[in-house]
C-alpha cells in the first residue's frame, strides 16, 4: 500500500507514498495535501523503484522497514497514486469482520477459507498453494508451522437444511502476514493485506513487550516490599541492623548455586552501588520474592528468634525454590542479565505521560470541533 517515491500527479485523493524527509512544510509546498507522522515502531512496506520514469514507473525490491524516527517518516495523504481511501477503509473493515477467537483460550485467528475470498482467490486449490508457500516461509524463519497454521473442519450450509463438513485452516496473525507476502501483489486486497498484517503483527509485538516490561517492574516492586517486611521482622527479633544483610546474602548464595551476591553482580556486570535484583530477569526476581514470602510467614508462624535459625529457614526456602526452577530447566545463575529495571520503569512512565498528553489533545480537539458546530 505504501511506497517510497517523489513528485506528484493529479487525480482523486489516494493513500500515497512514504516520504523520508526532514522538512514536512517543504514537501507540502510542492505537493499540497496532508502529511501524518508515523509512530515509532510502526512497520510499513517499502518499495524500491526500478526506473525513474515518474510515478507510473514499475516498483520492485519490496521489504519491511521499521519507523525509528518521528521526524523522518510521514504518510502523505493527497494526490498520489495508490489505493483509494475508500478502498482502504472498506478492506480494513472486512479484515476486522472475519477475525475470530478460540472460545477456550481467547486467541484470535482467521479462517483460511474466509481469507481466500477476501484476498481475491476464486478457487481453494489455488489459495492452498499460497498457504503452502507461507508454511515453508514459516519453517525457514525457524517457527513451528503447527503454532500458526492449525487444520480444522467446519460445517457449511448447502441449502434446504443440508450441511457438509469441509476442511479449513485456522491462521494466526503471523500466518496471515506470511500468506500475504507470498500472494499475488497485483491483487488489490493482497497489496493491502501485506501492510495490514505487518502493522498488526508489529503492534502485537510492541504490546507484548510492554506487558513483559510492566510485569518485571511490578515484580521488582513486590520484591522490595517482601524484603522490607523481612528486614522489619528480623530487626524486631534480633535488634541488629546488620543481620538482615547477612541473612539475605546467604539466601542469595543458596538460590544461585553457591555464588554469592557479589559473585552474581560481577557476572552480570552490575554497578557496585546498584542492587543485584535491578538487573535480574523477571523469573529470578519472582523466585527471590517467593523465598522471602515463605521466610516471612514461617518466621512469624514459628516465632523464630535467633539469627542462626532464621538464616537456616531462609537458606532452606531459597534452596527449595532453586530446586523447583532447576527441575524445570531454569538455572538462576546461568540466566543473562536483564535491562536495568529503573531504566525500564522510566521509559514506561514517559510513554504513559505521552499517551495521556495525546489523549488530552484529542479531547481538546473534539471539544473545539463540537463548539464550532
Amino acid at each position: 500500500m505504501c511506497k517510497e517515491g517523489t513528485g506528484g500527479s493529479s487525480g482523486s485523493d489516494k493513500i500515497g507514498f512514504i516520504r523520508w524527509m526532514s522538512s514536512v512544510s517543504q514537501k507540502q509546498e510542492v505537493l499540497g495535501g496532508e502529511f501524518v507522522a508515523l509512530p515509532v515502531g510502526c512497520c510499513i512496506m517499502k518499495y524500491g523503484r526500478v526506473g525513474s520514469g515518474g510515478l507510473g514507473g514499475p516498483f520492485c525490491a519490496r521489504k519491511m522497514v521499521c519507523v525509528r524516527d518521528y521526524s523522518r517518516a510521514f504518510l502523505f495523504v493527497g494526490k498520489e497514486r495508490g489505493l483509494d481511501k475508500e478502498v482502504v477503509v472498506r478492506l480494513h473493515a472486512r479484515f476486522e469482520e472475519i477475525v475470530q477467537q478460540f472460545s477456550d483460550s481467547g486467541i484470535e485467528f482467521w479462517c483460511a477459507r474466509d481469507l481466500q475470498v477476501l484476498l481475491g482467490y476464486a478457487r481453494w486449490e489455488n489459495f492452498v498453494k499460497v498457504v503452502e508457500k507461507a508454511i515453508t516461509s514459516c519453517r525457514k524463519a525457524c517457527y513451528e508451522p503447527w503454532d500458526h497454521f492449525r487444520d480444522i473442519t467446519k460445517m457449511v450450509d448447502l441449502g434446504s437444511g443440508a450441511t457438509r463438513e469441509i476442511e479449513d485452516i485456522a491462521l494466526t496473525r503471523y500466518a496471515c502476514y506470511l500468506i500475504a507476502q507470498n500472494g499475488d501483489p497485483a491483487k488489490e486486497p493482497i497489496a493491502f493485506a501485506q501492510t495490514y498484517f505487518a502493522v498488526q503483527t508489529r503492534k502485537q509485538e510492541i504490546i507484548e513487550k510492554r506487558l513483559e516490561e510492566a510485569e518485571r517492574v511490578l515484580a521488582r516492586k513486590k520484591l522490595t516490599q517482601s524484603e522490607k517486611e523481612l528486614s522489619g521482622i528480623i530487626f524486631d527479633r534480633l535488634h541488629n541492623n546488620e543481620s538482615f544483610a547477612r541473612i539475605r546474602s546467604k539466601g542469595d548464595k543458596a538460590l544461585f548455586g553457591g555464588r554469592t551476591t557479589q559473585d552474581m553482580k560481577a557476572k552480570l556486570s552490575v554497578p557496585a552501588k546498584r542492587a543485584l535484583a535491578d538487573f535480574l530477569p523477571t523469573i529470578t526476581i519472582k523466585a527471590k520474592d517467593f523465598a522471602n514470602e515463605i521466610t516471612n510467614f514461617n518466621v512469624k508462624e514459628r516465632d523464630l528468634r535467633t539469627e542462626t535459625v532464621i538464616t537456616g529457614e531462609h537458606v532452606k526456602n531459597n534452596e527449595e525454590v532453586r530446586r523447583v526452577l532447576v527441575d524445570r530447566g531454569i538455572v538462576p545463575e546461568k540466566l543473562p542479565a536483564a535491562e536495568d529495571v529503573k531504566k525500564v520503569e522510566r521509559r514506561l512512565t514517559t510513554e504513559q505521560k505521552k499517551l495521556a498528553e495525546q489523549a488530552d489533545r484529542l479531547e481538546g480537539r473534539e471539544e473545539s470541533q463540537t463548539a464550532g458546530e
